[in-house]
């Protein structure tokens, strides 16, 4: 079912960019030449590791909202959507959970098990009631 699957490229050792929080959180109306989708978005996010060791791969990476509660956008007065809010996209993201009640002979089994990991901050109109 895993064959092949790696949800993180971590687990790969390629480079991944930017794995903590950023001395600054606020939100980044304004950025540099070459500054990465994640930053340039109406949504803009960074990414965190999110480390548990009961489970493979160990460590993922976990997406984080800057601290915008509305959209950016190129309107007056602020730069910021009046209405519109970011939230976090969850995926469902397969993993090796560890089960520690079923061990045999000093080898622990592990159980399959889908997990929703934060990848993206998104722009999306407010739910409704």
């Amino acid at each position: 079912m895993l064959g092949g699957y790696s949800p993180n490229a971590l687990s790969l050792g390629i480079p991944t960019g930017s794995q903590s929080t950023p001395s600054n959180t606020s939100c980044p109306i304004l950025y540099g030449a070459g500054a990465p989708q994640s930053v340039r978005s109406t949504c803009p996010w960074y990414n965190v590791e999110n480390t548990d060791y009961t489970r493979y791969p160990q460590t993922l990476l976990e997406a984080r909202c800057y601290d915008c509660d509305n959209c950016i956008t190129e309107l007056p007065p602020n730069g910021l959507h009046a209405v519109w809010e970011c939230e976090r996209v969850l995926s469902s993201v397969w993993v090796l959970q560890i089960n520690y009640s079923s061990c045999v002979n000093g080898m622990y089994q592990y159980n399959a098990v889908q997990i929703d990991l934060p990848t993206a901050c998104v722009c999306g109109r407010p739910r409704k009631a």
